[in-house]
Protein backbone atom coordinates (compact mmCIF):
# COMPACT_ATOMS: atom_id res chain seq x y z
CA UNK A 1 0.00 0.00 0.00
CA UNK A 2 1.40 3.39 -1.06
CA UNK A 3 0.98 6.10 1.56
CA UNK A 4 0.26 9.41 -0.14
CA UNK A 5 2.02 12.49 1.18
CA UNK A 6 -0.36 14.79 3.03
CA UNK A 7 -0.24 18.51 2.26
CA UNK A 8 -0.62 20.92 5.19
CA UNK A 9 -1.40 24.63 4.92
CA UNK A 10 -0.94 26.82 7.98
CA UNK A 11 -2.00 30.46 8.34
CA UNK A 12 0.21 32.45 10.71
CA UNK A 13 0.43 35.99 12.08
CA UNK A 14 2.75 37.97 9.80
CA UNK A 15 5.43 38.46 12.49
CA UNK A 16 5.55 34.71 13.21
CA UNK A 17 5.68 33.95 9.48
CA UNK A 18 8.68 36.31 9.06
CA UNK A 19 10.56 34.65 11.94
CA UNK A 20 9.96 31.20 10.42
CA UNK A 21 11.11 32.27 6.94
CA UNK A 22 14.22 33.99 8.32
CA UNK A 23 15.17 30.92 10.36
CA UNK A 24 14.76 28.68 7.33
CA UNK A 25 17.23 30.89 5.45
CA UNK A 26 19.65 31.38 8.36
CA UNK A 27 19.74 27.69 9.23
CA UNK A 28 20.25 26.64 5.61
CA UNK A 29 17.14 24.45 5.38
CA UNK A 30 14.30 23.89 2.96
CA UNK A 31 10.83 24.92 4.06
CA UNK A 32 9.59 21.33 3.84
CA UNK A 33 12.45 19.94 5.97
CA UNK A 34 12.01 22.66 8.59
CA UNK A 35 8.25 22.16 8.97
CA UNK A 36 8.59 18.39 9.30
CA UNK A 37 11.40 18.86 11.82
CA UNK A 38 9.15 21.03 13.99
CA UNK A 39 6.34 18.48 13.79
CA UNK A 40 8.59 15.53 14.66
CA UNK A 41 10.70 17.13 17.37
CA UNK A 42 8.62 19.70 19.24
CA UNK A 43 7.12 17.00 21.48
CA UNK A 44 6.91 16.11 25.15
CA UNK A 45 10.69 16.05 25.50
CA UNK A 46 10.67 19.77 24.81
CA UNK A 47 7.57 20.74 26.79
CA UNK A 48 9.60 23.48 28.52
CA UNK A 49 10.22 25.04 25.12
CA UNK A 50 7.11 27.19 25.55
CA UNK A 51 7.87 30.59 24.10
CA UNK A 52 5.60 33.59 24.53
CA UNK A 53 2.38 33.17 22.49
CA UNK A 54 1.22 36.70 23.33
CA UNK A 55 3.83 38.00 20.85
CA UNK A 56 1.84 36.38 18.03
CA UNK A 57 -1.16 38.58 18.85
CA UNK A 58 0.82 41.74 18.08
CA UNK A 59 0.41 41.19 14.33
CA UNK A 60 -2.99 41.53 12.67
CA UNK A 61 -1.75 40.67 9.17
CA UNK A 62 -1.65 37.02 8.13
CA UNK A 63 0.51 34.88 5.84
CA UNK A 64 0.34 31.21 4.88
CA UNK A 65 2.97 28.52 4.63
CA UNK A 66 2.44 25.16 2.96
CA UNK A 67 4.36 21.89 3.14
CA UNK A 68 4.12 18.15 2.54
CA UNK A 69 4.52 15.62 5.30
CA UNK A 70 7.58 13.45 4.74
CA UNK A 71 7.50 9.67 5.12
CA UNK A 72 8.37 9.72 8.82
CA UNK A 73 5.76 12.38 9.64
CA UNK A 74 3.13 10.59 7.58
CA UNK A 75 3.50 7.41 9.64
CA UNK A 76 2.83 9.08 12.99
CA UNK A 77 0.74 12.10 11.94
CA UNK A 78 -2.69 10.96 13.14
CA UNK A 79 -1.23 9.33 16.26
CA UNK A 80 0.32 12.67 17.23
CA UNK A 81 -2.97 14.49 16.62
CA UNK A 82 -4.83 11.96 18.74
CA UNK A 83 -2.28 12.11 21.58
CA UNK A 84 -2.58 15.91 21.67
CA UNK A 85 -6.39 15.91 21.38
CA UNK A 86 -6.03 18.09 18.28
CA UNK A 87 -9.43 18.74 16.68
CA UNK A 88 -8.06 20.98 13.94
CA UNK A 89 -4.91 19.96 12.03
CA UNK A 90 -3.89 23.45 10.93
CA UNK A 91 -4.56 24.89 14.37
CA UNK A 92 -2.32 22.25 15.97
CA UNK A 93 0.54 22.97 13.56
CA UNK A 94 0.06 26.72 14.05
CA UNK A 95 0.37 26.30 17.84
CA UNK A 96 3.67 24.41 17.37
CA UNK A 97 5.11 27.11 15.12
CA UNK A 98 4.04 29.94 17.43
CA UNK A 99 5.51 28.06 20.37
CA UNK A 100 8.79 27.71 18.45
CA UNK A 101 8.98 31.22 16.97
CA UNK A 102 8.31 33.12 20.21
CA UNK A 103 11.53 31.85 21.80
CA UNK A 104 14.79 33.87 21.53
CA UNK A 105 16.82 33.27 18.38
CA UNK A 106 19.68 31.50 20.19
CA UNK A 107 17.26 29.04 21.84
CA UNK A 108 15.59 28.30 18.52
CA UNK A 109 19.00 27.63 17.02
CA UNK A 110 19.95 25.23 19.83
CA UNK A 111 16.68 23.37 19.23
CA UNK A 112 17.18 23.10 15.45
CA UNK A 113 20.78 21.91 15.87
CA UNK A 114 20.07 19.80 18.97
CA UNK A 115 21.73 16.66 17.57
CA UNK A 116 25.03 18.48 16.98
CA UNK A 117 24.68 20.29 20.32
CA UNK A 118 24.19 17.00 22.18
CA UNK A 119 27.30 15.49 20.55
CA UNK A 120 29.38 18.57 21.29
CA UNK A 121 28.26 18.72 24.93
CA UNK A 122 29.14 15.04 25.36
CA UNK A 123 32.59 15.65 23.83
CA UNK A 124 33.09 18.65 26.15
CA UNK A 125 32.10 16.57 29.16
CA UNK A 126 34.51 13.77 28.20
CA UNK A 127 37.20 16.25 27.00
CA UNK A 128 37.33 14.60 23.57
CA UNK A 129 38.23 16.03 20.17
CA UNK A 130 35.68 16.12 17.35
CA UNK A 131 35.60 16.56 13.59
CA UNK A 132 33.29 19.31 12.37
CA UNK A 133 31.96 19.43 8.81
CA UNK A 134 30.64 22.83 7.70
CA UNK A 135 27.93 23.68 5.17
CA UNK A 136 30.59 24.27 2.52
CA UNK A 137 31.89 20.70 3.21
CA UNK A 138 35.07 22.02 4.81
CA UNK A 139 36.20 19.69 7.61
CA UNK A 140 38.28 20.59 10.68
CA UNK A 141 39.40 18.83 13.84
CA UNK A 142 38.77 20.79 17.04
CA UNK A 143 38.79 20.43 20.79
CA UNK A 144 35.44 21.91 21.96
CA UNK A 145 35.07 23.71 25.31
CA UNK A 146 31.82 25.63 25.36
CA UNK A 147 28.69 26.58 23.41
CA UNK A 148 27.82 30.20 24.17
CA UNK A 149 25.64 32.94 22.72
CA UNK A 150 26.14 36.60 21.96
CA UNK A 151 24.93 39.32 24.37
CA UNK A 152 21.82 39.99 22.27
CA UNK A 153 20.98 36.26 22.14
CA UNK A 154 21.10 36.26 18.35
CA UNK A 155 23.48 33.37 17.63
CA UNK A 156 25.40 30.52 19.26
CA UNK A 157 29.14 29.89 18.97
CA UNK A 158 31.37 26.89 19.60
CA UNK A 159 34.47 27.92 21.55
CA UNK A 160 37.22 25.48 20.61
CA UNK A 161 40.84 24.92 19.67
CA UNK A 162 41.37 24.44 15.92
CA UNK A 163 44.22 21.98 15.35
CA UNK A 164 44.81 23.00 11.71
CA UNK A 165 45.14 26.72 12.52
CA UNK A 166 46.74 26.01 15.90
CA UNK A 167 44.70 28.62 17.76
CA UNK A 168 41.52 29.13 19.78
CA UNK A 169 38.48 30.01 17.71
CA UNK A 170 34.73 30.49 17.81
CA UNK A 171 32.61 28.89 15.09
CA UNK A 172 28.96 29.77 14.52
CA UNK A 173 26.68 26.85 15.32
CA UNK A 174 24.49 27.35 12.24
CA UNK A 175 27.52 26.84 9.98
CA UNK A 176 27.71 23.21 11.11
CA UNK A 177 26.58 20.35 8.96
CA UNK A 178 27.85 17.37 10.95
CA UNK A 179 29.77 16.53 14.13
CA UNK A 180 31.82 13.34 14.52
CA UNK A 181 33.23 12.47 17.96
CA UNK A 182 36.66 10.85 18.23
CA UNK A 183 38.25 8.86 21.03
CA UNK A 184 41.18 11.30 21.21
CA UNK A 185 41.68 13.50 24.26
CA UNK A 186 41.28 17.20 23.47
CA UNK A 187 43.69 20.08 24.13
CA UNK A 188 43.04 21.24 27.71
CA UNK A 189 46.52 22.37 28.79
CA UNK A 190 45.59 26.05 29.15
CA UNK A 191 42.56 25.44 31.34
CA UNK A 192 42.77 28.80 33.16
CA UNK A 193 42.44 30.68 29.87
CA UNK A 194 39.62 28.38 28.72
CA UNK A 195 37.65 28.93 31.94
CA UNK A 196 38.20 32.70 31.74
CA UNK A 197 36.80 32.82 28.18
CA UNK A 198 33.81 30.71 29.21
CA UNK A 199 33.14 32.93 32.25
CA UNK A 200 33.29 36.15 30.18
CA UNK A 201 32.16 34.70 26.88
CA UNK A 202 32.87 36.84 23.84
CA UNK A 203 32.06 35.53 20.34
CA UNK A 204 35.03 37.46 18.92
CA UNK A 205 37.62 36.37 21.52
CA UNK A 206 38.64 39.99 22.03
CA UNK A 207 40.37 39.68 25.41
CA UNK A 208 43.62 41.68 25.49
CA UNK A 209 43.24 43.17 21.98
CA UNK A 210 43.08 46.99 22.01
CA UNK A 211 41.84 48.99 18.99
CA UNK A 212 41.99 52.81 18.77
CA UNK A 213 39.44 54.63 16.61
CA UNK A 214 38.66 58.30 15.95
CA UNK A 215 34.93 59.07 15.73
CA UNK A 216 33.18 62.13 14.31
CA UNK A 217 30.17 63.60 16.11
CA UNK A 218 27.90 61.52 13.92
CA UNK A 219 30.10 58.49 14.58
CA UNK A 220 29.56 58.94 18.32
CA UNK A 221 25.79 58.91 17.75
CA UNK A 222 26.08 55.76 15.64
CA UNK A 223 28.07 54.10 18.41
CA UNK A 224 25.19 54.71 20.82
CA UNK A 225 22.57 53.54 18.31
CA UNK A 226 24.01 50.38 16.68
CA UNK A 227 24.13 47.56 19.23
CA UNK A 228 24.76 44.43 17.15
CA UNK A 229 28.46 43.44 17.30
CA UNK A 230 29.29 46.61 19.22
CA UNK A 231 32.79 46.23 20.74
CA UNK A 232 33.55 46.74 24.43
CA UNK A 233 34.53 50.37 25.14
CA UNK A 234 37.34 50.63 27.69
CA UNK A 235 38.36 54.31 27.38
CA UNK A 236 37.57 57.52 25.47
CA UNK A 237 39.09 61.00 25.32
CA UNK A 238 37.45 63.64 23.12
CA UNK A 239 37.17 61.93 19.71
CA UNK A 240 39.57 59.02 20.40
CA UNK A 241 37.96 55.77 21.56
CA UNK A 242 39.69 52.60 22.77
CA UNK A 243 37.94 49.26 22.41
CA UNK A 244 38.78 45.76 23.57
CA UNK A 245 37.91 43.90 20.39
CA UNK A 246 39.21 41.56 17.75
CA UNK A 247 39.99 42.92 14.30
CA UNK A 248 37.16 40.80 12.90
CA UNK A 249 34.64 42.47 15.22
CA UNK A 250 35.89 45.95 14.28
CA UNK A 251 35.60 45.09 10.58
CA UNK A 252 32.01 43.93 10.99
CA UNK A 253 30.91 46.80 13.19
CA UNK A 254 32.63 49.93 11.84
CA UNK A 255 32.33 49.20 8.12
CA UNK A 256 28.92 50.92 8.18
CA UNK A 257 30.35 54.10 9.70
CA UNK A 258 32.25 55.03 6.50
CA UNK A 259 34.11 58.34 7.08
CA UNK A 260 32.59 58.78 10.54
CA UNK A 261 35.15 56.31 11.94
CA UNK A 262 38.91 56.22 11.33
CA UNK A 263 41.10 53.42 12.65
CA UNK A 264 44.28 54.72 14.31
CA UNK A 265 45.77 51.50 15.66
CA UNK A 266 46.73 48.87 14.71
CA UNK A 267 48.20 50.02 11.38
CA UNK A 268 47.37 46.73 9.61
CA UNK A 269 43.68 47.18 10.39
CA UNK A 270 43.79 50.81 9.25
CA UNK A 271 45.30 49.73 5.93
CA UNK A 272 42.58 47.08 5.55
CA UNK A 273 39.87 49.75 5.76
CA UNK A 274 41.73 52.04 3.34
CA UNK A 275 42.04 49.24 0.79
CA UNK A 276 38.34 48.33 1.10
CA UNK A 277 37.18 51.93 0.63
CA UNK A 278 39.53 52.46 -2.33
CA UNK A 279 38.20 49.28 -3.97
CA UNK A 280 34.63 50.43 -3.38
CA UNK A 281 35.43 53.83 -4.94
CA UNK A 282 37.00 52.22 -8.03
CA UNK A 283 33.99 49.96 -8.45
CA UNK A 284 31.61 52.92 -8.13
CA UNK A 285 33.54 54.83 -10.79
CA UNK A 286 33.45 51.79 -13.05
CA UNK A 287 29.68 51.52 -12.68
CA UNK A 288 29.24 55.25 -13.43
CA UNK A 289 31.40 54.96 -16.57
CA UNK A 290 29.46 51.88 -17.66
CA UNK A 291 26.19 53.75 -17.18
CA UNK A 292 27.46 56.62 -19.33
CA UNK A 293 28.39 54.16 -22.07
CA UNK A 294 24.95 52.55 -21.85
CA UNK A 295 23.23 55.93 -22.22
CA UNK A 296 25.49 56.81 -25.14
CA UNK A 297 24.67 53.50 -26.78
CA UNK A 298 20.94 54.21 -26.42
CA UNK A 299 21.31 57.66 -27.96
CA UNK A 300 23.24 56.30 -30.91
CA UNK A 301 21.22 53.19 -31.62
CA UNK A 302 17.58 53.93 -30.79
CA UNK A 303 15.97 55.26 -34.04
CA UNK A 304 13.94 58.43 -33.95
CA UNK A 305 10.18 57.88 -33.87
CA UNK A 306 8.84 61.45 -34.15
CA UNK A 307 10.27 63.39 -37.16
CA UNK A 308 9.41 66.79 -35.63
CA UNK A 309 11.60 68.42 -33.04
CA UNK A 310 9.60 68.87 -29.86
CA UNK A 311 9.48 72.31 -28.31
CA UNK A 312 10.77 70.99 -25.03
CA UNK A 313 12.98 68.25 -26.43
CA UNK A 314 16.74 68.09 -26.54
CA UNK A 315 17.82 68.80 -30.13
CA UNK A 316 21.11 66.97 -29.64
CA UNK A 317 19.21 63.86 -28.71
CA UNK A 318 17.10 64.05 -31.85
CA UNK A 319 20.18 64.67 -34.00
CA UNK A 320 21.72 61.50 -32.59
CA UNK A 321 18.54 59.61 -33.36
CA UNK A 322 18.36 61.11 -36.87
CA UNK A 323 21.88 59.94 -37.60
CA UNK A 324 21.06 56.47 -36.34
CA UNK A 325 17.89 56.37 -38.49
CA UNK A 326 19.73 57.50 -41.62
CA UNK A 327 22.37 54.86 -41.04
CA UNK A 328 19.64 52.24 -40.62
CA UNK A 329 17.91 53.36 -43.86
CA UNK A 330 21.16 53.01 -45.79
CA UNK A 331 21.60 49.51 -44.41
CA UNK A 332 18.06 48.27 -45.03
CA UNK A 333 17.33 49.76 -48.49
CA UNK A 334 18.93 48.60 -51.77
CA UNK A 335 22.08 50.41 -52.89
CA UNK A 336 20.28 52.31 -55.68
CA UNK A 337 17.40 53.61 -53.54
CA UNK A 338 16.74 57.34 -54.08
CA UNK A 339 16.59 58.05 -50.30
CA UNK A 340 20.16 56.99 -49.59
CA UNK A 341 22.35 59.54 -47.78
CA UNK A 342 19.58 62.15 -47.40
CA UNK A 343 19.76 64.81 -44.71
CA UNK A 344 16.72 64.40 -42.41
CA UNK A 345 16.39 68.18 -41.95
CA UNK A 346 16.35 68.81 -45.70
CA UNK A 347 14.39 65.75 -46.63
CA UNK A 348 11.01 67.39 -46.09
CA UNK A 349 11.71 70.06 -48.80
CA UNK A 350 13.26 67.78 -51.38
CA UNK A 351 11.40 67.17 -54.66
CA UNK A 352 9.76 63.81 -54.76
CA UNK A 353 12.15 61.42 -56.51
CA UNK A 354 11.12 59.15 -59.31
CA UNK A 355 10.33 55.70 -58.06
CA UNK A 356 10.60 52.66 -60.20
CA UNK A 357 7.10 51.19 -59.84
CA UNK A 358 8.34 47.71 -60.61
CA UNK A 359 10.33 47.91 -57.39
CA UNK A 360 7.67 49.70 -55.34
CA UNK A 361 6.35 46.49 -53.85
CA UNK A 362 9.83 45.59 -52.65
CA UNK A 363 10.33 49.06 -51.14
CA UNK A 364 6.93 48.93 -49.44
CA UNK A 365 7.88 45.64 -47.88
CA UNK A 366 11.14 47.18 -46.69
CA UNK A 367 9.26 50.17 -45.26
CA UNK A 368 6.84 47.85 -43.48
CA UNK A 369 9.75 46.02 -41.86
CA UNK A 370 11.37 49.31 -40.89
CA UNK A 371 8.19 50.62 -39.28
CA UNK A 372 7.85 47.44 -37.29
CA UNK A 373 11.40 47.93 -36.06
CA UNK A 374 11.34 51.65 -35.17
CA UNK A 375 7.63 52.25 -34.62
CA UNK A 376 5.04 53.97 -36.74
Amino acid sequence: MVLLSKKIKVTLPQNIYEIIKNDIDDFNMTSNYFMNYIFLNLNEKYKNFKGNPSIAGQSKEKASIQFNLNKESNLIYYDVLRENNAQNESEFMRSLLIRYATNPKNKRELFIFKESVERLNLAIKDKKSVYITFNDNRKVKVSPYHIGSSDLEIANYIFCYDYSEEKYKNYKLNYLKQVYTTSEIGKWEDEDYINDVIKNFDPFLSKGQIIKIRLSENGKKLLQTIKINRPKLIDSKEDIFEFEASEEQIKRYFTYFLDDATVIEPIELKEWFIEKYENALREQKRLIDQRKENVKDVYMNVPRVNPDYGKDMDKDLFNARDNALTEQLNKDFPRNNPYKNINPDEGLNMPKPEINREKSQNINEQLKKLRERVGN
